[in-house]
């Protein structure tokens, strides 16, 4: 369960996301790294600043994968960042869950986040 602090950061990020939007900035975000977006974060608010860029990349990165999986995964796969979703472990572990698991693994293999996401969309959810 996730602690008062890690809630609190949760918030700051939707509130800074929210904001983007409304203020016509979300194409701008989109096109940005998640550290490019923590760093503008953290330069526009004293609160997000408190937390480390690591931190707020993990929490830009859990509401974004929400929003926008492929995005999120190509970015992250990108900046060789570490998530469950491209551990090849936690993909073995969904291929042997699913009747179809050679054709997942493939196309997992292939980096078609969007393929994996729209055929197996219970993949995004999946825990080992």
């Amino acid at each position: 369960m996730p602690g008062p602090q890690t809630k609190q950061l949760e918030q700051l990020v939707k509130n800074a996301l929210q904001n983007a939007d409304e203020n016509g900035y979300t194409a701008e975000l989109k096109a940005m790294s998640f550290w490019q977006q923590a760093s503008d974060m953290r330069d526009g608010d004293s609160d997000v600043g408190k937390f480390s860029m690591g931190d707020i990349i993990k929490t830009i990165a859990t509401i974004r994968l929400e929003e926008d999986p492929v995005d999120t995964l190509n970015k992250l796969q990108a900046a060789g960042a570490e998530h469950p979703l491209l551990d090849p472990v936690h993909a073995i572990q969904f291929t042997l869950s699913t009747d179809e698991g050679l054709e997942f693994l493939r196309c997992w293999n292939e980096g078609d986040w969007a393929g994996c996401a729209t055929n197996w969309p219970e993949w995004l959810t999946f825990k080992s």
